[in-house]
C-alpha cells in the first residue's frame, strides 16, 4: 500500500515532468525511463509490455534497490509513466515538427 509519502512523491514527479523540469531519459530497456537526483538516486518507471503494469524505483547511488512503488498501490504511476515516456522521446516536439511540415499549427508549450 502506497504512504502519504509515496502518493506526495508521484504527485510531485508528475507535475515536474509535465512542466518540463525533470529529465527523464530513456535506457536500453524501451519500457523504462530514468532520472537522477543529487547525485544519490536514481527513480525509473517502468511498464511491463506483456501487462501494461508500471511501477517506479528507487535506487541510490550503488545501485542498490530502495523502494518500489506500483500502479496497484496508487493509480497515478501510470500517468508518471506516460509522462516520462513523453519527456525522454521527446514527444511534443516530434509532433511539433510534423504539424510544421504537414502545415498545420503548432501549439508550443
Amino acid at each position: 500500500m502506497a504512504t502519504t509519502k509515496d502518493i506526495q512523491l508521484i504527485d510531485h514527479l508528475l507535475e515536474r515532468t509535465l512542466a518540463g523540469q525533470i529529465d527523464w531519459q530513456p535506457t536500453a530497456n524501451q519500457n523504462q525511463f530514468t532520472a537522477s537526483f543529487k547525485g544519490k538516486y536514481s527513480l525509473s518507471v517502468h511498464q511491463a509490455p506483456e501487462s501494461y503494469n508500471c511501477w517506479l524505483t528507487m535506487d541510490d547511488a550503488d545501485g542498490r534497490r530502495m523502494h518500489r512503488i506500483t500502479d496497484h498501490e496508487y493509480s497515478r504511476v501510470d500517468e508518471l509513466y506516460d509522462a516520462a515516456r513523453r519527456r525522454a522521446y521527446k514527444v511534443d516536439e516530434a509532433i511539433d515538427d510534423i504539424l510544421g511540415a504537414i502545415g498545420g499549427e503548432a501549439e508550443r508549450n
